[in-house]
C-alpha cells in the first residue's frame, strides 16, 4: 500500500527513479522524452495520449495521497466514527441543531433559498469535500503561529453563506466548537478524485521529484486543492488536530 505525502520526497522517491532512460515507444514515460519533460514539469499541454499515459503509470504506483480538510466541530472524534459527508440541506440543519441554533420554518426557508444560490454559482461542487495538498501541514507542528485569519477558525464556507448574520456568529462562538484541521488518506481513484485533478496531482509530485533529483531543488509549495465529491469514510481519516477555540 503505497501513501505519498507532499512534505515527504522519500514517499514518491521510488515511483519515479526505476523509470527507462528512453522510451520503447512513443509517448511513453521515460525521462529522455522530450515531450514528457516539458508537459509534468511546466504543468501545461494539451497531449491527449500523455496525460492517459502519465494518469495510467501513476494508478499503478500511488494507492493513496495525503491531504488536509479543515473545518469547525464540537466532537471532532466523531470523525473516526462517522467520516467527513458532503454538505446537503440535511447537514445543514443538522449542523445547526447541534449548535444550538433554533430553526422555525421562516429561517428554514431562507436557508433553503440562500442554500440553493450558493449551490448553483458552482454547481455539482460547492457542496463537495474540500481537500487541500499542502495548506495546513504546518499547523501540525507546535512551533507554528496559528494563525486566527485562517479559513478553518470560520468553518465551513457554505454555513457563513446560508445563515444570517445572528445566527452565523452562534454557530462562531458556540462554546463547545473548536476548529480542527484532519489528515487524510485519501484513495487516488476516480471515486473520489475528478480525472484532471488526478492528472495534475501526478504532474506535480514528477515536478517535485525531477527538480529535486536532477537540479536539486528543495520542494515547492503547493497550493494545490482537490473537491472531493464521495463521503469520505472514517477509515480515511487518520489524525485530528484540534486548534486553539478562541477567535476573538
Amino acid at each position: 500500500m503505497n501513501i505519498i505525502k507532499w512534505n515527504d520526497i522519500s514517499t514518491f522517491q521510488s515511483i519515479f527513479q526505476n523509470i527507462r532512460i528512453t522510451p520503447l515507444k512513443e509517448p511513453e514515460f521515460c525521462l529522455t522524452n522530450p515531450k514528457w519533460i516539458s508537459k509534468v514539469t511546466t504543468y501545461f499541454g494539451c497531449d491527449n495520449e500523455i496525460e492517459n499515459n502519465l494518469l495510467s503509470y501513476f494508478k499503478k504506483k500511488v494507492n493513496f495521497i495525503e491531504a488536509y480538510h479543515a473545518t469547525r466541530l464540537i466532537i471532532p472524534t466523531r470523525l473516526k466514527r462517522e467520516g467527513l459527508k458532503k454538505l446537503s440541506l440535511e447537514r445543514i440543519f443538522k449542523i445547526c441543531e447541534n449548535f444550538d441554533i433554533k430553526l422555525p420554518k421562516s429561517k428554514k426557508a431562507i436557508i433553503i433559498q440562500n442554500y440553493n444560490k450558493y449551490v448553483s454559482k458552482r454547481a455539482g461542487v460547492r457542496t463537495n469535500i474540500y481537500l487541500e495538498i499542502d495548506k495546513y501541514r504546518n499547523l501540525f507542528n507546535e512551533s507554528e503561529t496559528q494563525n486566527k485569519a485562517c479559513s478553518y477558525y470560520r468553518g465551513s464556507e457554505a454555513i457563513s453563506n446560508v445563515l444570517d448574520r445572528e445566527d452565523y456568529l452562534k454557530y462562531l462562538q458556540h462554546p463547545k466548537a473548536s476548529p480542527v484541521i484532519i489528515v487524510i488518506h485519501l484513495p487516488y481513484t476516480e471515486k473520489f478524485i475528478h480525472r484532471s485533478s488526478m492528472i495534475s496531482l501526478a504532474n506535480h509530485f514528477f515536478a517535485s521529484w525531477y527538480n529535486f533529483t536532477f537540479f536539486s531543488q528543495g520542494q515547492f509549495k503547493c497550493d494545490m486543492g482537490l473537491d472531493i465529491k464521495s463521503p469520505i469514510k472514517s477509515k480515511y481519516v487518520q489524525h485530528i488536530k484540534i486548534m486553539n477555540p478562541n477567535i476573538n
